[in-house]
């Protein structure tokens, strides 16, 4: 199945040579009048709604993706300038789809994203997995803290956490030992080393799913005064630099104190494609990340231009899609990246 991404380059040409009513030697009208076909309005319904293809559901996306490879179809049957100019969207279309080869990499709901199941040791113990909400502790932690200092790996399933971990104050054991505080309020305990049935509602606030009924916080209500990005996803950037939420960087007895180093400036990253260029702003990843998160593992060289990598590759989860595929904005949100270019 072709890569979705073919939806925001038709609705592309649709805007500059529809929807602007022009075309090279007259207008599009006027070449279409000379063409023969119903396409036309084919052609609108498709295109109606790209720009809001993160809001659309599955079946949405599919039924768009199928009329526009049997729409492709009717247009190469197609004569004269018309024909030429949208025969000029197949080798760009053809690019787009060596991005994915199917719809995995879609995003799953706001509440949803990010979201990690641990079950490394849960079942084998008679208890639900850990259902780990990426969305709840953002909003009170760095990614920095959680990843470098606690040591949490990047990756689902690589790291071993278990009940004996978390009770010698390993993994989420650092925060949840019934011993820290946050704004004011104590951090429940994780895990403790006999399970008794009084203690199944504090291991039901881990040890479960969103519908369960055991959770404390629900998405929704959670969000609802943070800044949203489309497909209701939280503007984390907002969020921060509006002073909504605060994040910590330091855990006593597992950080060390250390002077921040200087963000580099803002720099364009060019793109061998139709897109405008990347800006990439190390000052607001650092707020997050500090350096160490990203380089060397994700990004092995600091100097610009030395790592060479695709859309392709990022859709896939590495580089820029370690996060931007599992928990920071999405890469579907192309002009949040792909901006005008920094004036050197």
């Amino acid at each position: 199945m072709k890569n979705i991404a073919r939806l925001f380059f038709i609705g592309f040409l649709l805007f500059n040579f529809w929807g602007r009513g022009f075309i090279v030697g007259g207008s599009l009208n006027t070449v279409y009048a000379q063409e023969q076909g119903d396409w036309k309005q084919e052609y609108a319904e498709i295109c109606a709604k790209t720009q809001n293809a993160m809001e659309m559901s599955v079946a949405e996306l599919k039924d768009r993706i199928e009329r526009s490879d049997k729409l492709q179809e009717r247009i190469n049957k197609l004569e004269g300038p018309l024909a030429f100019i949208i025969a000029l969207t197949v080798p760009v279309l053809a690019s787009a789809a060596d991005y994915s080869e199917s719809l995995q990499y879609l995003l799953p709901p706001a509440e949803y994203f990010g979201q990690v199941v641990l079950d490394n040791y849960s079942h084998k113990a008679g208890v639900s997995p850990v259902t780990f909400d990426h969305w709840l502790h953002r909003a009170k932690f760095t990614c920095r803290l959680c990843h470098i200092d606690i040591g949490f790996a990047m990756k689902e399933k690589m790291t071993e956490i278990s009940a004996a971990d978390n009770v010698n104050g390993y993994y989420c054991g650092s925060c949840h030992d019934g011993k820290r505080f946050f704004d004011g309020r104590e951090i429940f305990d994780s895990c403790a080393e006999d399970y008794t049935e009084n203690e199944g509602k504090r291991c039901a606030r881990c040890h479960s799913d969103a519908e369960s009924g055991a959770r404390k916080y629900k998405y929704k209500t959670f969000s609802e005064k943070l800044t949203k990005l489309p497909g209701n996803l939280i503007d984390w950037e907002k969020a921060e630099s509006e002073g909504k939420i605060k994040v910590t960087d330091f855990l006593e007895g597992v950080s060390y104190k250390r002077e921040p180093l200087k963000a580099q400036d803002d720099f364009s990253i060019k793109t061998p494609s139709w897109q405008l260029d990347v800006i990439f702003s190390h000052r607001k990843h650092t707020v997050w990340n500090g350096c160490e998160l990203c380089h060397p593992l994700i990004f092995p060289s600091t100097k610009k231009g030395t790592t060479q990598y695709s859309m392709k590759q990022i859709m896939k989860g590495e580089y820029c899609g370690a996060c931007h595929m599992s928990v920071a904005f999405s890469v579907w949100l192309c002009d949040k990246c792909h901006i005008t270019p920094v004036k050197q």
